[in-house]
């Protein structure tokens, strides 16, 4: 019988900071005086950075990770394109009956259901909306990259430079395009859904070639911690110190050392793990 494979649990980092007990750290790693305000600031944006990160990446109230293989974040994909292929379903169930309607005028059985017009208004509206400049642009699209220039230019006389069309305002009747989409807002909507639904499928698909099976997991918060720590040495020596460690040289790992133990995580300061994150960042 296989024996269950027990998640590694990642820890974590201490969430508050006794800064007096920090000033100590700092003065015996022999950090200048006048460096000590900056690294206060520094250790309270770690502590809060750390927690978003964990946030992001999936760390769970068991200290493991849940999102940390390609399989598993597939996984994830597949059951979000689950989620919207059932809220298609839903929407096809409540046009049905005017679908049905569509497809023979003289049935008797039409019976609206409450909610379908506001439910075509405020899609339609919606959908009209989304296709508009401002709303794309607010997400850092700018369209008019997206524009292809017509072959033929318009002129204002002979004689004179043709006028290029100007694509920056260009805008929409919403309201036209809205109420052109009233009719059609049901099956739209389910098509945009079916579609999304789709495109996290092959995303899934996608995930499966790059599936990763046993060996050791890696900790993305110790490497982002460790990474973090490197540049506060820099930034506090100014530089002077060399970034690397070797058998005369364990400056860098001792700074490290001491800031790990002080946050509460020693064991994320390893000699490989310092000097991988070293090749990482350069």
């Amino acid at each position: 019988m296989p024996i269950k494979r027990i998640p590694k649990k990642l820890g974590s980092i201490a969430t508050s900071v006794d800064h007096l007990a920090f000033e100590i750290v700092l003065k015996k790693a022999g950090v200048p005086a006048h460096k000590f305000e900056m690294a206060h600031k520094w250790i309270d944006d770690l502590t809060k950075a750390v927690l978003i990160y964990e946030k992001d990446i999936g760390l769970t109230e068991e200290r493991t990770l849940a999102v940390k293989r390609p399989q598993l974040q597939a996984r994830h994909f597949e059951d979000a394109a689950s989620v919207l292929d059932s809220v298609a379903d839903q929407i096809q169930e409540l046009d049905q009956p005017r679908q049905r309607h569509k497809g023979d005028s003289s049935s008797r059985f039409y019976v609206p259901k409450v909610g379908t017009r506001q439910f075509d208004r405020a899609i339609g509206h919606a959908m009209a909306k989304m296709t508009e400049p401002a709303f794309l642009r607010s997400f850092g699209v700018n369209i008019s990259s997206f524009i292809r220039m017509p072959n033929q230019r318009s002129e204002r006389g002979s004689g004179r430079e043709p006028l290029a069309p100007t694509y920056e305002n260009l805008e929409l009747d919403v309201n036209g395009l809205s109420t052109a989409l009233v009719d059609q807002a049901a099956p739209i909507m389910i098509g945009v859904v079916r579609q999304l639904s789709r495109a996290l499928l092959i995303a899934a698909h996608e995930l499966e070639d790059k599936a990763e099976r046993g060996g050791a997991s890696k900790n993305p918060v110790r490497e982002m911690v460790i990474g973090k720590i490197i540049m506060l040495y820099k930034q506090v020596f100014d530089g002077t110190k060399p970034l690397y460690i070797d058998e005369k040289n364990k400056d860098l790992y001792f700074f490290t050392e001491k800031i790990c133990i002080f946050i509460k995580a020693p064991s994320f300061c390893t000699e490989n793990v310092i000097k991988t994150t070293l090749r990482k960042i350069g």
